[in-house]
C-alpha cells in the first residue's frame, strides 16, 4: 500500500495528475480502514476464544466427577475438532479473523485434552508423562500452525516449547543441583541459537512466519540478559558445575539437534542472501558476550562484602552485576537499530519496554540496598522526577522510533 506522503510527493513532481492523486488517496483511506476494521475483529474473535475456553474448562471442571469416562473423552475430542473444523470452514468464507481465533481455540481445546484424557485413565504419573504430554501438543500445534496457516497457533507452540524443554531436562537428570545450572544454560543457549537458525531460515525463503521467529529470539535473549542484570541471580549462577549427573542424553541431542538445525538454516539463507551472513556473525557475537558473562560469575566466587550495609556478594561479582547491566542497556540499543533496520515495530517496542523495565528494577533494587532517611528521601526525588520526565518524553520517543520503522511488504506477521 502506498502511504499518503508518496502520493502527495508524486502529485508535487507532477507523476500523477489531481484527480488520480484524489483517488489513491481515497483508495490508501478505505485500505487503511479495512485493515484497522479486520485487526480489531481479530483482536475480539481471539479474546472470545480464550473466553469460551476458560468457560469450557470450567463447566467442565465443575461437573468433572458425575461425568462417565467415555463422555468426558468424546466431549473434549467433539470440542478440539469442532473448533478446528469450524476454523477451516470460516476461512475458507473469507471470515478470516474469526476462522483464525477458532483455530487457535481448537489448540487450546487440545492441550486441555490432552491432560484431561491422560488425568481419567491415570497416565500421567511422573515428571516424565507430563514432558511427554507437551511434547505431543508443541509438535501437533506446530504443524497445524503451518498446515491451516495459523501464526497464533506459531505462538501457542512456542509457549509449549521451552516449559517442554526445561520439564524435560529435569526429568533426564539426575539430582546433581550444581551441576544442573550449567545444564540449563547450555539448554538455553541452544534453544536461542535454533530460534535465530529458524528466523533466518523463514527470511530466506520469505515465509510470512518470520517476523513471528524474529521477535520471540529477541525477547528471548532480552529475558537472558534482564535475569543477568539481578545482582542475587549471579552467586546462584557462580555455583555451576560440570558434574556428569547433568548431561544426560536428552540434553546432549538436544544441543546436538539445535546446532543442527543452526548450522542448515545460516547455510542455506547465506546461500540465498550472502550480505546475512553479517547479520549471522552479529548473533554469534551476542552468544558469545552471553557464554562468556556467564562463565565469568566463576571467577567471582570468593569473600562477600558489604554492600551498602548487606553483604553476601564479592566485589567482582558486584563489578560483573555492572557489566551485565551495561551489555543489557547496549544489547537494547542493538535491538532498536535492528528492528527499525528491518521494520519490525513490534521488536522495536519491545525492545523500548525492556529499557524502561531494566530502569524501574535497577531503581528498585537500589532503594532496597539503601538505606537511612537521607537515602531513602532522595530516592524518593529521584523516582518522581524519572516518572515525570519519562511519562513525558518516552511516548515522544517511542512515538518518533516507531514511525521511523517501516513495516515491510508482505510477510510481516
Amino acid at each position: 500500500m502506498v502511504d499518503n506522503k508518496q502520493i502527495k510527493q508524486w502529485l508535487k513532481d507532477g507523476t500523477i495528475t489531481q484527480p488520480q492523486a484524489k483517488k489513491m488517496l481515497a483508495d490508501s483511506a478505505r485500505d487503511e480502514s479495512e485493515g484497522k476494521s479486520n485487526k480489531f475483529i481479530g483482536v475480539i474473535s481471539t479474546i472470545g476464544a480464550v473466553l469460551i475456553f476458560v468457560g469450557f474448562a470450567w463447566l467442565i471442571a465443575k461437573n468433572w466427577h458425575q461425568i462417565p469416562n467415555i463422555i468426558k473423552v468424546l466431549i473434549l475430542v467433539a470440542a478440539t475438532l469442532g473448533a478446528f473444523i469450524s476454523g477451516v470452514m470460516l476461512r475458507l468464507k473469507n471470515h478470516e479473523g474469526v476462522g483464525r481465533s477458532l483455530i487457535t481455540l481448537g489448540a487450546l481445546l487440545f492441550i486441555l485434552s490432552l491432560f484431561l484424557i491422560s488425568q481419567i485413565y491415570h497416565l500421567a504419573a511422573s515428571t516424565q508423562h507430563y514432558a511427554w504430554l507437551l511434547f505431543i501438543a508443541w509438535v501437533i500445534i506446530l504443524v497445524t500452525a503451518y498446515l491451516l496457516d495459523s501464526p497464533e497457533n506459531l505462538v501457542v507452540s512456542m509457549l509449549i516449547f521451552f516449559p517442554w524443554t526445561v520439564l524435560q531436562y529435569i526429568s533426564s537428570a539426575s539430582k546433581a543441583e550444581e551441576g544442573m545450572i550449567f545444564g540449563f544454560v547450555l539448554l538455553f543457549l541452544s534453544a536461542g541459537a535454533l530460534l535465530y537458525g529458524l528466523s533466518t531460515l523463514h527470511n530466506a525463503i520469505k515465509h510470512q512466519f518470520t517476523n513471528i521467529y524474529r521477535f520471540w529470539t529477541v525477547l528471548y535473549f532480552l529475558i537472558i540478559f534482564y535475569i543477568l542484570s539481578f545482582q542475587s541471580f549471579l552467586p546462584l549462577l557462580s555455583n555451576y558445575s560440570f558434574e556428569a549427573g547433568a548431561f544426560p542424553v536428552f540434553l546432549i541431542l538436544f544441543i546436538i539437534l539445535c546446532f543442527f538445525g543452526f548450522v542448515v538454516s545460516i547455510l542455506y539463507a547465506t546461500s540465498r542472501n550472502a550480505s546475512s551472513l553479517r547479520e549471522v556473525f552479529r548473533f554469534l557475537g551476542i552468544l558469545a558476550v552471553v557464554f562468556i558473562l556467564i562463565l565469568l560469575t566463576k571467577v567471582g566466587e570468593g569473600a562477600s562484602f558489604s554492600f551498602w550495609g548487606r553483604g553476601g556478594i564479592s566485589t567482582s561479582l558486584w563489578l560483573l552485576w555492572i557489566l551485565n547491566n551495561l551489555v543489557f542497556i547496549g544489547f537494547i540499543i542493538l535491538m532498536i537499530g535492528y528492528g527499525q533496520s528491518i521494520g519490525a515495530p513490534n521488536i522495536v517496542g519491545i525492545s523500548i519496554q525492556a529499557f524502561i523495565l531494566e530502569i524501574l528494577s535497577r531503581y528498585i533494587g537500589f532503594w532496597m540496598d539503601l538505606q537511612g532517611y537521607f537515602a531513602f528521601s532522595m530516592l524518593a526525588i529521584l523516582g518522581g522526577v524519572m516518572l515525570i520526565v519519562g511519562a513525558w518524553q518516552i511516548p515522544k520517543w517511542r512515538r518518533k522510533l516507531l514511525e521511523n520503522t517501516k513495516q515491510p511488504e508482505g510477510f510481516n506477521r
